[in-house]
């Protein structure tokens, strides 16, 4: 490894750091990758659930160097931005908290930006990889030493804990790669015994039909009712798994997130209730930009309308009957499900 290539990659470093990312490593853009076999199990027993997506991008996520990245990639670059801030609370209905401000493929693609640039200004390829980009992430993550996957499947970066985003940038640079960190779980499985679903199969083997943060986000089409009784109060997303982790407790609680990811104000005031009864233009002009456009008006009122049936409070009646009456099959389905439950739950008092 010359003297140039250390010189780039500590600015590259230094540049990422700058644009507030909290840890940045470098890994060989090695493939094949074993985690990959591990993928392709997990589509072949269907526990991917709706989304071909992964299904479609085996391939591609397996070698960064696949045509559809960068051909003869070198280098992965991996940079971990904090989220920090605790989920949000609507009274009821939590958020993950990933959600609270700005959408995050937005945001670290712009941190990425200047870095990106140096490396095409010095005549290499360089392409950046957030979450959408079929690339496996977590893996080179590990490689790159920013932290090890948890039984959870979540990256831990010591001293900040799985409340993360990460963002990748792979490059025909040939850089210093990065010291691999342990692994640090020992026999703590408190993640797998907080899951209301039982939706781990084992340490790192998750059946994502059964994964709250899938049926909030991705799950399109009614809910499973024996699901739809256990994931609490979930609007959008789940930190379950990640609050009781110990990594995610004490000092890591209160780092400060990206300011790119910082609360943008767009949740204040904000009541399930509001969700349920929001026309597609208000939903528009409320979360253009925010990860919930991803869940869309109709997934999202679904959530609203069985958080509200778990919230058992009678203010909730008039907007759940509404409800039923949604020309949406989906959110017709779940505000019925839920008037049920609540006038069951009020009838028992």
């Amino acid at each position: 490894m010359n003297e140039d290539a250390s010189q780039l990659a500590g600015a590259l470093r230094t540049s990422l750091l700058d644009a507030g990312f909290a840890r940045v490593g470098f890994a060989r853009a090695e493939r094949p990758m074993p985690e990959a076999e591990a993928l392709a199990d997990f589509v072949a027993r269907g526990d991917h659930g709706t989304m071909g997506w992964l299904a479609r991008s085996l391939e591609v996520r397996s070698d960064p160097a696949h045509p559809d990245l960068v051909p003869e990639a070198r280098t992965v670059i991996v940079a971990a931005a904090a989220v920090g801030e605790a989920p949000i609370d609507l009274q009821p209905g939590r958020i993950a908290r990933f959600a609270r401000g700005r959408d995050y493929h937005r945001a670290l693609e712009k941190a990425l930006r200047p870095a990106v640039r140096r490396l095409r200004d010095d005549g290499f390829r360089a392409r950046n990889a957030i979450d959408s980009k079929p690339l496996l992430e977590r893996a080179f993550a590990t490689r790159a030493g920013v932290g090890f996957v948890g039984k959870n499947g979540m990256l831990i970066v010591p001293g900040l804990g799985s409340h993360v985003l990460l963002a990748c940038i792979v490059t025909t640079a040939w850089l210093p790669s990065d010291a691999p960190i342990e692994e640090g779980c020992g026999a703590c499985r408190a993640c797998l015994d907080r899951c209301p679903t039982d939706a781990f199969r084992g340490p790192r083997v998750l059946d994502a039909r059964r994964c709250i943060s899938y049926h909030t986000i991705e799950h399109e089409g009614p809910e499973d009712a024996s699901l739809r009784a256990l994931r609490e109060d979930w609007l959008f997303g789940c930190d379950l798994c990640q609050d009781v982790c110990p990594y995610n407790l004490g000092r890591a609680r209160r780092v400060a997130p990206m300011p790119l990811l910082a609360d943008d104000g767009r949740f204040e005031g904000l009541t399930a209730a509001d969700l349920l009864a929001l026309d597609e233009a208000e939903f528009a002009a409320r979360f253009t930009g925010n990860p919930f456009a991803r869940a869309g008006r109709t997934r999202l009122a679904r959530n609203a309308a069985t958080v509200l049936g778990h919230a058992g409070e009678r203010v909730h009646l008039p907007v759940l009957r509404a409800a039923c009456d949604d020309t949406r099959a989906d959110v017709a389905d779940a505000a019925r499900a839920a008037l049920s439950a609540l006038e069951a739950r009020l009838g028992s008092r």
